[in-house]
């Protein structure tokens, strides 16, 4: 199709409503990925009671088998998905196998402990793969959707908004469980945890593909012309530094998550100390994104990057300075990580988004994000078999073990230093 021009597309897509349905949907999504990046691990080592190694290997190869497929998927739906109302459609789509497959993945516990490991390992498999159906859809909404930095920006701080509420949500049923035996919880207990969960994020993906139904009609684009202010205001942003400094803070983040429970049960023992860190993080990656928002308009997203490894940095070194010594130490060393982790993260979809708008190709959208989204779980995938060797290796379960407190704190250090410096190659020099 012809390109069209700025103001014809603007009528066409959504009104301000959209953003608060897109927001709700991304809760419902972000359940489906703290739980499975918090509990997934920790629900087969101590409750199917899989060794470390093994559940390293599972939780590993599940995640380089979604990367490759989101690969796969980015650029298969770049022929189908070419503007929101059809990126609705197939995440409502995506939405429905997610759910039947994580639903199906909570009922690991409940099943023969010969076959336990054959069920988890088939319900988590397809898992990762319908994910990648609801996950790039949405993703790419953040580039079809927006024309300028101050609307990715705005759409990009909501999504970690609604990231953070999601992982609060979800710290909060691990630190209910936490505070019970593991021969006290019920076996039913993560099966029905997982059906709730399955449903908010059926619930939430339907009431955003209904709306872009009513609202986003004849919305099916090739091109997005932005206007002339915004070519001028933002420069051809490279995508090789947003995919590698993607995997920097997603391999550093999924340490912290991963071994977010273990630190929590075995390191910080004070009363309630794990549960504040833990709720800490989640909170300071939501409460600061007005800031980075501002940030972002009041300068640029590049320098909101910069700041945001900054904090990143502090917040990764604190755990091993300030966590463990109370509640009040483990709060502020988590806000701080928190903060700075949310910024980044913010920072890196909306560059995303807007070297999708480079050349002007929105149909390139779900490609990019799909190359993102591989990035991101190539991460993952080092992080957990990491994470598996490490916990086979070390005593993580003594309160002397100091190995964990130094494994979190200086590799996530590394990748914020590592991020500053991607953040200098980020922009095209223009003659």
């Amino acid at each position: 199709m012809a390109a069209v021009d700025i103001e014809e597309t603007t009528e066409r897509l959504p009104g301000p409503s959209f953003a608060a349905i897109y927001s709700l949907a991304h809760v419902g999504k972000s359940l489906f990925w703290h739980a499975s990046e918090l509990l997934f691990g920790y629900f087969l080592t101590e409750i199917c009671a899989l060794p470390p190694r093994l559940t390293g290997l599972i939780l590993g190869g599940s995640l380089l088998l979604s990367a490759y497929v989101d690969l796969c998927v980015g650029r298969y739906l770049a022929r189908s998905v070419t503007g929101i109302a059809s990126a609705g459609r197939v995440q409502w789509l995506g939405a429905m196998t997610s759910c039947l497959t994580f639903a199906l993945f909570g009922f690991s516990n409940l099943v023969r402990m010969e076959v336990r490991f054959v069920f988890a390992l088939i319900s988590i498999v397809a898992f990762r793969i319908a994910y990648a159906f609801l996950d790039n859809p949405q993703n790419a909404m953040l580039a079809l959707a927006s024309h300028d930095d101050k609307s990715r920006t705005h759409l990009s701080s909501l999504r970690y908004i609604c990231g953070g509420v999601a992982n609060l949500v979800i710290v909060i049923i691990f630190a209910t469980t936490l505070r019970r035996e593991l021969h006290d919880m019920y076996p039913a207990d993560f099966a029905l945890a997982a059906v709730a969960i399955a449903a908010i994020g059926a619930v939430s993906s339907y009431l955003l593909w209904q709306h872009l139904r009513r609202h986003a009609i004849n919305t099916e684009i090739d091109h997005v012309e932005a206007p002339p202010e915004a070519l001028v205001a933002t420069p051809r942003i490279r995508q090789w530094p947003i995919l590698l400094g993607m995997f920097l803070i997603s391999i550093a983040s999924s340490l912290i998550g991963r071994l977010q429970p273990y630190a929590a049960t075995y390191q910080l023992t004070g009363a309630f100390q794990g549960s504040a860190w833990m709720a800490c993080i989640a909170i300071g990656m939501t409460v600061s994104q007005p800031c980075w928002r501002y940030a972002a308009n009041r300068h640029s997203l590049v320098w909101a990057l910069r700041a945001a490894t900054v904090v990143f940095f502090a917040g990764s070194l604190s755990f091993d300075v300030i966590a463990r010594q109370g509640i009040v130490g483990s709060a502020l060393s988590g806000l701080l990580y928190g903060c700075g982790c949310g910024g980044m993260l913010m920072s890196l979809w909306a560059l995303a988004a807007a070297s999708v708008r480079n050349d002007k190709a929105s149909t390139s959208a779900t490609a990019t994000f799909g190359m993102l989204t591989f990035s991101s779980k190539l991460a993952l995938a080092c992080a957990a078999l990491g994470v598996g060797e490490f916990l086979a290796r070390l005593h993580y379960q003594s309160p002397d073990g100091h190995g964990i407190v130094v494994f979190m704190s200086w590799v996530p250090a590394a990748s914020a230093a590592a991020c500053f410096v991607l953040s200098y190659f980020l922009c095209e020099k223009t003659s």
